[in-house]
Order: C-alpha cells, then structure tokens, then sequence
C-alpha cells in the first residue's frame, strides 16, 4: 500500500479517541501517543475482512511515493515507508512490539531514516542516517540493479558524506 492507496484508506477509516479502541490495540496507540501527542489526530480505526485496529497516515510534504503509515491490523504493529514496509518483530525483536514501530515512525518523520529508490525494482529499502557509512554502502551496493536515489520523509536527496 502506497500514496494514493494510503489517503483512501485513511479517508475511509473512522476518527478514534483512546475511548474506543478495540482492546488488542490500546499498547499500539498509547506508544504512538506518548512518542508525540499531536499523532493522536492521525490515528484511525479501520474495520475489515473480519480485522480492527489502528491506522495512522504521514502524507509526506513533498512527493506521496514518501509518505507513512503505521498500522496494527492483523497479528502486529507495522510500518510502511514509500515501498518498503517492516513488521515489528522483524525490525526489533528484542522491544515492546509496539514501542519498536513508534520509534522507527519517529525516525522516519525526524529524517534519521531514508528511503532507498532503486530503478527497476518493485521494492525499496531504507538507511539509517545516524550509522556512518550507511548512505555510502547503499550508493555503491555491487547487489544494486539500478540507479539508486536516497530520499528523506520531507524529499531531501541525500548525498553520501
């Protein structure tokens, strides 16, 4: 799920206030509150093929190929960045499942984490700004199939240092 598919299911899904949220859901949103209170007014509850829970979407200012979502429909707390998305378990699986997406949500909308656009290729990746030499081994990945672009949550190319 990305750009356009994101603003329809966030229109779609329904306001939620701490009040209504379905009980398998309470630790995923009090995580994405306590990491930044403004977040609450992003949260959603979206109903489905059975499934409820939480959905919050970060339209990014610059390009919707940027923008963010986290969500917790299913078995765990995950998070979707341009076309690369992670599960909790996956991206941490030492911490609380929802506290590692809150987190890695704060990382990606601080600009410590950036998207890895490769041409051709129907997935992206990521890098972590805050690790040196990080940017510099994704520009010159000999597994690279395309040309590489690195690119913030705000459309900033990043540019190795």
């Amino acid at each position: 799920m990305e750009g356009p598919d994101l603003k329809s299911t966030w229109q779609r899904a329904r306001p939620v206030d701490r009040e209504i949220v379905p009980e398998g859901s309470c630790a995923f949103y009090d995580a994405l509150v306590d990491q930044n209170p403004a977040w609450a007014e992003r949260i959603r509850l979206l109903e489905g093929r059975g499934e409820t829970g939480l959905f919050a979407w970060f339209p990014s200012p610059a390009d919707e190929a940027l923008d963010v979502a986290v969500w917790d429909i299913g078995d765990e707390p995950s998070l979707g960045f341009g076309r690369w998305h992670t599960h909790a378990s996956v991206w941490n699986s030492d911490e609380d499942p929802a506290h590692a997406i809150a987190e890695l949500l704060a990382a990606v909308l601080n600009e410590e984490i950036a998207l890895v656009v490769e041409a051709g290729t129907e997935w992206d990746s990521i890098v972590d700004l805050r690790v040196e030499d990080e940017v510099e081994e994704a520009l010159t990945s000999p597994y690279a199939r395309g040309e590489i672009t690195i690119r913030t949550f705000q459309g900033e190319l990043v540019e190795p240092l």
